[in-house]
């Protein structure tokens, strides 16, 4: 069955590699561990397979024997790392409007990652939750993402800023230090979603290169870019986000996903036949893919994870388990930490 991939420019790669130029690493090596070709990082346009990425950070870190790889590496990828996003949110006039861009933007950098800025009684929340096909281990390329993020607000705002709270979809690395030095000590992990909170001031305060003229040029470039990629929703791909949002309330069912989706359950199958899948295949594959997340990036109590997986007995989780593993969740957690 082909499963939906989601994607992300090239250019992270690139600069990522450029930063561990003086790293005792061999890159092409990394690359070849993360499902990747010295061919797929000449062009910064490019897309490249999100999993692929994820995996590189999770596999330098490993060679590197850095557990706070994703937040040090941050420091060192200089500003645009992100191709049009990064410079949509360096030019803005504020850090609110980079905040913002970055959750309207997400999808002309990466596809699939569900993202989400509001404001709340002048606090900012910007939201974002990684698709549940991404099954490499995603704790150091969060933690540079979140880190790559609040690194831009301190320099705008200045001195020692810190988030309100950061909160983390997974285990925390072993830095604890490195992690409050950005961070500071309002930070939690293995929550639902990744959420920076960021304070009113902080929001109102101009980001150091803000350049209106060139803000409305690239917003204006990005606005077509997302266009063109919305052009249609891949029904596996809508399917699965409706799985994932009902899944710990034991409402994933055909009905219910049909119905979120404004059709019957007949014409729901139909379409996914199209594809060459059908809905029992599609939560079947979401369960084994938030699986092997909950599994490899949390400590969470396996009962937990068997009810956010819409099981009631979690006997039937350590059965499933043991037919996508091949070991019980227990087992398939121990291995995945060596």
């Amino acid at each position: 069955m082909s499963e939906p991939t989601a994607k992300i420019k090239a250019t992270i790669a690139i600069y990522l590699r450029q930063a561990l130029a003086d790293a005792p690493i061999d890159f092409n090596a990394l690359l070849a561990a993360a499902d990747l070709t010295p061919d797929d990082i000449v062009d910064p346009l490019k897309s490249i397979p999100l999993n692929s990425v994820v995996a590189l950070f999770d596999e330098a870190a490993r060679m590197l024997n850095d557990p706070g790889f994703g937040i040090n590496i941050s420091a060192k990828i200089q500003p645009g790392g992100a191709g049009l996003l990064s410079q949509l949110a360096l030019r803005a006039p504020d850090a609110k409007t980079a905040l913002q861009c970055a959750a309207d933007y997400t999808s002309v950098y990466m596809t699939d990652m569900t993202s989400d800025f509001e404001v709340r009684d002048g606090v900012g929340y910007l939201t974002w939750r990684f698709p549940d096909t991404i099954v490499a281990p995603r704790v150091h390329y969060n933690c540079y993402m979140s880190s790559l993020i609040v690194r831009r607000l301190r320099g705008a705002v200045g001195g020692e800023w810190a988030p309100l709270s950061m909160d983390f979809d997974h285990r925390a690395p072993d830095c604890e230090d490195l992690i409050t030095e950005v961070f500071g000590d309002r930070v939690r992990f293995e929550q639902p979603a990744t959420i920076l909170a960021v304070d009113s001031v902080c929001l109102a305060t101009p980001m150091p290169m803000a350049d209106q003229v060139m803000f409305e040029l690239f917003e204006d470039l990005a606005k077509r870019w997302l266009a063109e990629a919305q052009d249609v929703t891949d029904i596996v791909i809508a399917t699965r986000n409706e799985v994932v949002a009902l899944l710990n309330r034991h409402e994933a069912d055909l009905e219910k996903v049909a119905g979120k989706l404004g059709l019957t359950p007949r014409a729901l199958q139909w379409r996914l036949s199209q594809k060459n899948t059908t809905f029992e295949s599609v939560l079947g594959n979401v369960r084994e893919s938030m699986a092997r997340h909950l599994l490899q990036d949390t400590n969470r109590p396996l009962t937990e994870i068997a009810y956010d997986l819409g099981y009631a007995d979690p006997s039937v989780f350590t059965r499933a388990a043991k037919r996508w593993f091949g070991v019980s969740p227990r087992a398939f957690r121990q291995a995945s930490r060596h």
